[in-house]
């Protein structure tokens, strides 16, 4: 049977859990993290805790002082007894009650883990194939930063993947440039360099993101954060999705365009050597 840790409490993945009053389910104010266990232990667990209070701040929750690595590992341990390879989705949200005005600040945390069959992060030897969803941009705000459980634009991306076959899409802001990718921010690599749009294009403020700019400074990599058109890409030699629980995944074509691997993996295998601590 598969369990859930609420607020401190394990029960039962076939238990209800909320009411009709909850925020998550009536407005959509919450804000996640997808986390990697590996062999018990959570990745990157502080970037991944900094990332969420500072979202919790932006949306006027309460920030309870325990809400700390020691803390969630401890959690965690319960869920797993310290071993095996998860993903883990940690929500935060707010108590139940108000309609757009909360009535209250406290927040609630929740924790759902699926099992990963590795440890470390892969390079697949086929890479994505890759389309442009531009139906709904995505706004260029502080919002956009959010980890939110908000995620419709992704909602519509994922659909219009499926329905045309694609791997994975790129989602465009309000301007029309590249902001990020349905599952993940985005980078490219062109002439030694390594692009990827800055926050303020309106994408995440993806984990990974952060790590593998720090990764690239100690190459040979010049890195760039600066806007992208769809037009710039096609000049690109690679093209990497950023994710948490994947690391990186290359794009291997895009209309008739076809990429190399060489930077994402090695980007990649310096990225596992991290996770090893954290």
């Amino acid at each position: 049977m598969d369990y859930l840790n609420h607020n401190g409490f394990i029960r039962p993945l076939i238990n209800p859990l909320f009411g009709p009053d909850n925020r998550v389910f009536r407005y959509g104010d919450g804000l996640f993290e997808s986390i990697r266990i590996k062999d018990g232990k959570a990745c990157f667990l502080e970037r991944h805790l900094r990332r969420l209070k500072k979202g919790m701040h932006l949306l006027g929750y309460d920030i309870p002082l325990h809400y700390n690595a020691e803390f969630m590992q401890r959690e965690i341990d319960r869920m797993t007894g310290g071993k095996g390879h998860h993903r883990l989705r940690l929500t935060v949200y707010r108590q139940d009650g108000g309609y757009y005005a909360p009535q209250s600040d406290e927040s609630v945390y929740l924790m759902q883990l699926h099992p990963l069959e590795q440890a470390d992060f892969r390079l697949h030897d086929q890479g994505l194939s890759l389309g442009v969803y531009d139906e709904i941009p995505l706004p260029m705000h502080p919002l956009s930063n959010l980890k939110s459980c908000n995620s419709l634009p992704y909602v519509l991306a994922g659909r219009f993947l499926k329905k045309q076959n694609f791997d994975e899409c790129l989602l465009l802001n309000q301007d029309g440039r590249v902001a990020e990718c349905s599952i993940g921010n985005v980078f490219m690599i062109k002439e030694q360099q390594l692009i990827t749009p800055p926050l303020s294009e309106g994408c995440i403020e993806g984990v990974i993101r952060g790590l593998i700019l720090e990764i690239a400074e100690q190459t040979e990599l010049e890195v760039w954060q600066r806007a992208i058109s769809l037009e710039e890409l096609t000049s690109a030699t690679e093209i990497g999705v950023t994710n948490a629980i994947r690391g990186i995944r290359w794009v291997e074509r895009w209309d008739a365009r076809r990429y190399q691997n060489q930077y994402c993996r090695r980007l990649l295998a310096q990225l596992n050597e991290l996770s090893l601590y954290n």
